[in-house]
């Protein structure tokens, strides 16, 4: 490439790289100054979906009729917050923007198989056993009605809240309650994204057991070409999954999970794991 192109692309990328993000929109159906909401959303803990975001400021009757009865809610086909002016009783209006800024995380994320927005981002899901929750029926995503405080999507939204230093009282269940360590992880998530699958490849001699530690919950698959394999749950010895060629499990809690290599001979073992 001649110089000269390669001086204008330089800029080009310099540029890029110094613009700042788009701000998020927002609108005052009662009109007023902007810049205060503004700087609320750019003052929560954000990545680039900061970008996408439209805060839509209401009346409470307006908020009400447009949420269903609610003071706030998310809408994300638009990725809209819609929030009333006023704060139902025990929260400010800034901790209701911040829950339902949680809801606009968890929609800009992957938590494959699984859908972010209601099961929540896949660090945060795993280590508060959303998987394990659902399967044993103590959880359910999605659930706006009676089951509401063991919806896990709402529970990682006021999770999030807290993270931005909320105070008003939790209604969701006891078992989704934040600590330490899942506002750490859900920090983790929001500054550094789950993208996909990890690939690790190991080798050896057949017959073999191949230990692999599983943090998160999610898609876990083992190739080895010609080679009976079998997922073994490392810790209760339970089948996962069993075949030839290759084998797909759930992760679902276990911390960890054995790849029997059966038969002779060198094999090359390909991992996918969340």
């Amino acid at each position: 490439m001649p110089p000269t192109r390669l001086l204008a692309l330089a800029a080009i990328i310099a540029g890029l790289l110094s613009s700042p993000a788009a701000a998020p929109r927002v609108t005052l159906t009662a009109g007023g100054d902007r810049a205060p909401w503004v700087a609320l959303l750019d003052g929560l803990v954000h990545g680039p979906e900061l970008s996408t975001v439209t805060l839509m400021i209401a009346t409470p009757a307006e908020a009400q009729a447009r949420c269903a009865g609610a003071e706030s809610c998310y809408e994300p086909a638009t990725g809209t917050i819609v929030a009333a002016d006023r704060a139902p009783r025990g929260y400010t209006i800034q901790e209701m923007v911040a829950h339902e800024y949680g809801h606009h995380i968890a929609a800009a994320q992957r938590n494959d198989p699984w859908d972010s927005y209601e099961w929540g981002t896949k660090r945060w899901a795993s280590y508060e056993d959303v998987c394990v929750g659902v399967a044993a029926g103590r959880f359910f995503p999605g659930d706006q009605g009676a089951r509401y405080a063991q919806n896990p999507g709402e529970a990682f939204a006021d999770a999030y809240r807290i993270l931005n230093g909320g105070k008003g009282a939790s209604p969701f269940d006891a078992r989704l309650a934040p600590d330490s360590t899942s506002l750490q992880l859900l920090r983790e998530d929001i500054e550094h994204p789950w993208r996909g699958p990890q690939t690790l490849v190991r080798r050896g001699l057949a017959p073999a057991r191949v230990r692999i530690g599983t943090q998160l919950d999610g898609t876990f698959t083992a190739a080895a070409t010609g080679r009976r394999l079998k997922v073994v749950d490392a810790a209760t010895g339970r089948v996962l999954a069993r075949g030839r060629g290759r084998v797909r499990a759930r992760i679902c809690g276990q911390d960890a999970l054995t790849v029997v290599v059966s038969g002779r001979g060198r094999f090359r073992l390909r991992i996918q794991r969340p």
